[in-house]
């Protein structure tokens, strides 16, 4: 959807189009139950076969854990790993027994052995990495899966682009996988419109209002404003793709260790 500036006027933060509550929503949680209902699944058929009992799975950039801790649930035989570069991200307790967390960055090294990982996953990670990070990050992730070995790549395509970061990445994401020695095993798309698709689509504009405002500190001197004239903004962008019924595209890739 292109809007002008013009699109805006007269729109105020409070917007009867913004969901109600979107402050209180934890945007790692939201996000995640929003992409399995999206897609119908924690993962793509094609990881399935990879799911058996002590395969270990790996989770990229796990935020506070969502899709580790649900699936360790799911696929209970299976090891669960989190990793993510900064301990303040991660939950201070984990019950589950077949789930550990490790504070790494995938742009230095992984902390496991080549060829000993069976799934890695890998969601949301536009504004994590630059533009010539992914062929690199994908890389390390090449070297610790076992061979026929699985990544699972979920992003959105924002169709932006900004500084280093790529919003239209998600498009380019299959050639990306085979250039770092991967086959493409499995490509989905699924969108969702924000007025139109009920829960579903207020429930991602909650997870877009959220995810814009804990980027703030990055974003708002790019776009040379203060932070509250950058919430404003971001508030006021959110509330008129609900007017109009605009609508997100998240891309699911499957890569294959050869």
């Amino acid at each position: 959807m292109t809007t002008r500036s013009s699109d805006y006027a007269g729109v105020q933060s409070n917007s009867q189009f913004l969901p109600y509550n979107w402050e209180d929503e934890d945007r790692f949680y939201t996000l995640h139950f929003a992409l399995r209902d999206l897609f119908s699944s924690n993962v793509m058929p094609a990881v399935l076969p990879r799911l058996i009992k002590g395969a270990c799975v790996v989770d990229i950039g796990c935020g506070n854990g969502p899709w580790i801790t649900d699936m360790a649930t799911q696929y209970s035989e299976c090891e669960y790993v989190g990793v993510e570069p900064s301990v303040d991200m991660l939950p201070e307790a984990m019950p589950l027994p077949n789930v550990r967390f490790e504070v790494a960055d995938i742009m230095d090294k992984l902390p496991f052995e080549s060829n000993s990982v069976d799934v890695v996953h890998i969601r949301a990670q536009g504004l994590q990495f630059k533009k010539e990070e992914w062929v690199k990050a994908l890389r390390e992730v090449y070297r610790v899966l076992k061979p026929g070995g699985m990544v699972q790549l979920l992003e959105l395509h924002n169709a932006v682009s900004l500084g280093n970061l790529d919003y239209d990445i998600a498009t380019k994401l299959g050639p990306i996988l085979e250039e770092s020695g991967f086959q493409l095993a499995q490509l989905k798309k699924k969108k969702v419109h924000f007025a139109s698709d009920g829960r579903l689509g207020e429930t991602f504009v909650a997870v877009t209002l959220r995810t814009f405002q804990a980027a703030q500190d990055f974003l708002a001197p790019l776009m040379g404003l203060d932070i509250d004239d950058y919430r404003h903004r971001v508030e006021m962008v959110c509330a008129q793709c609900v007017k109009h019924n605009a609508h997100l595209t998240w891309y699911a890739y499957v890569g294959k260790k050869p």
